[in-house]
């Protein structure tokens, strides 16, 4: 028979008996764990078996296959930092590449892989062009960084960029024309 277990979770060996023609009912001892740590399972298939002998000394054997499985996602603690951009805008547009957010002060873990097993992605790739009109700005753009484990399971969190402009604005007077002013060669004449 095939039983299941979490992996890094303790795993309750149930127990077991069995039936005699003479002697009844049996309890069946466990004899050979077959490699699995009870207190904290690693993933993977363990050959668990069990032996019962009756009161003639008659005596046999079970195996049992514990599959320890990862069904649980990967945890974020903190998701990416928001950043700001300031742009110039270039004929009424900004553009930029994506940032990478995927390595940007994001904090995961998990119970069963280690973090260097974990697949960081965000929706909206690292470089990826991205052009707003400059009238849009400020401008927010949020998108998924999904964390994901060797057995497939997800975490998904938000991360936010901000553009904002970078341009300074332009001060001109109203009604006034620029004109030529000419000063004395010297300071002497100054009256």
């Amino acid at each position: 028979g095939l039983l299941i277990g979490e992996c890094h979770q303790t795993y309750m060996v149930p127990e077991a008996e069995a039936e005699d023609d003479c002697d009844g009912p049996l309890t069946a001892e466990l004899i050979d764990l077959g490699g699995l740590n009870l207190e904290s399972p690693e993933k993977g298939s363990y050959t668990i078996t069990y032996e019962a002998v009756d009161a003639a000394g008659n005596g046999t054997q079970q195996p049992f296959t514990v599959q320890i499985l990862d069904t649980i996602p990967p945890v974020i603690s903190q998701c990416a930092l928001s950043r700001t951009l300031s742009l110039t805008p270039v004929a009424g547009q900004v553009s930029f590449p994506m940032p990478d957010f995927e390595s940007r002060m994001i904090l995961i873990s998990d119970a069963c892989d280690p973090v260097v097993a974990l697949t960081v992605e965000q929706s909206c790739p690292p470089g990826t062009p991205v052009t707003l009109d400059a009238a849009e700005l400020p401008a927010e753009h949020w998108f998924d960084i999904t964390v994901s484990d060797t057995s497939a399971n997800a975490t998904v969190c938000q991360a936010r960029v901000t553009v904002v402009d970078a341009t300074a604005p332009v001060i001109t007077l109203n009604g006034v024309t620029p004109s030529n002013v000419q000063y004395p060669d010297t300071c002497a004449n100054l009256t």
